[in-house]
């Protein structure tokens, strides 16, 4: 058996974004089994990658910025990277145009069972209303020739019920990390508060800003670090410019997964602190909520993402149904002053992350 993901990719200064295809293929090699990963670039660049079973790579240049035709050669590597394994094989393809080629590869025989996995969703994914039309002919098509349908959110699981889906195929597994692989560290008193996320419209860092400026003050210990890149960097870099605020406020740029776990385990509380600029957080779930939490942090959220669900039913930390910097305020100074209440919410976020662990989830789905 061999297990043939297909997804895109994200790569910040050269550093490959972590998402649901890196955690998937990580736990099928913890557990031995043979993997074909194909990684087509979606941002910061134009190669694809293809990361063979025997360990091997292969990069494969993909010239031009079209779309459409961009995604043709995409689907047209799958194919042909799938088709020349001979063996029994499970196809994971992760979003329209991946799945599109799973979509074929079931149709032609060539695959024993198609997953189709919806990272992210969207009503309006592009604003030229062919390739809007085209991706969501894509995605019909995998919902009905797929064999599971997983998505990463209830809200897009739920999604796919409205769509059709019965619930024999349709599959929950969230964006959580692997929970019993994480080096947490006991709590020690620091006070370092983290915000991970790409710096872009979508992230609403100023009420986070004007939130801790009063407590900076008063508790000289007090610090917070961003770790991301992104457009808006050289902007949010001046608004804790503005606000002298730059011996409390570090930027460290991106950093490997391992080093971002890292430092959420040595960290205090998480902010997932979203604008809605970025329409599909709507039906997404924060990968970052559920790596804080897992990490022992409680996290400070807002309802755009479904996972405020579930931080506010585990008690997890803050969920804010409007921004609101004086709450924010309010909830960091009483984690600060009032141990027995943050270890209670420590205590509840290691529960949620715990429950959430995505070998757990995986071994299920995959029945390994």
């Amino acid at each position: 058996m061999i297990y043939i993901i297909a997804t895109h990719s994200v790569y910040k200064n050269n550093t490959e974004a972590f998402g649901p295809a890196n955690s998937i293929a990580a736990f099928l090699a913890a557990k031995k089994q043979k993997v074909l990963f194909l990684k087509h670039a979606l941002e910061g660049s134009k190669e694809s990658v293809a990361i063979l079973p025997d360990q091997s790579v292969e990069k494969i240049e993909l010239p031009g910025n079209g779309i459409l035709s961009r995604g043709i050669r995409e689907i047209k590597l799958n194919l042909k990277f799938s088709a020349s394994e001979k063996e029994e094989n499970i196809f994971i393809g992760v979003d329209p145009i991946n799945g599109f080629a799973g979509s074929l590869l079931k149709i032609l025989g060539k695959t024993d069972k198609f997953i189709y996995l919806t990272a992210d969703y969207i009503e309006k994914r592009f604003n030229n209303w062919f390739l809007n039309a085209c991706y969501h002919l894509a995605d019909r098509i995998c919902l009905l020739f797929s064999d599971e349908v997983w998505s990463v959110s209830s809200r897009i699981m739920n999604k796919r019920k409205r769509q059709g889906v019965p619930d024999r195929k349709n599959k929950l597994i969230v964006n959580s990390p692997d929970f019993h692989s994480i080096k947490r560290k006991d709590y020690n008193g620091n006070q370092n508060l983290v915000v991970i996320s790409p710096l872009s419209k979508a992230l609403n860092l100023s009420p986070i800003i004007n939130s801790l400026k009063p407590l900076f003050s008063k508790y000289l210990k007090l610090k917070l670090e961003i770790i991301g890149s992104g457009e808006e960097e050289e902007n949010f870099k001046q608004m804790v410019h503005d606000q002298e605020l730059e011996e409390e406020i570090h930027f460290l740029g991106w950093k490997q997964h391992d080093e971002i776990l890292d430092i959420m385990c040595s960290s205090f509380l998480g902010f997932a602190l979203y604008t809605g600029a970025a329409s599909w957080n709507v039906y997404g779930d924060s990968m970052k909520a559920r790596e804080y939490v897992a990490c022992g942090l409680p996290v400070i959220i807002n309802e755009i993402p479904s996972t405020a669900e579930e931080v506010k039913s585990y008690h997890a930390g803050l969920v804010l149904s409007s921004i609101s910097e004086t709450k924010i305020t309010n909830f960091v100074e009483k984690c600060l002053t009032d141990k027995e209440y943050y270890l209670s919410l420590r205590e509840n976020a290691l529960k949620m992350g715990q429950d959430f662990d995505k070998t757990k989830i995986l071994s299920e789905l995959l029945h390994l």
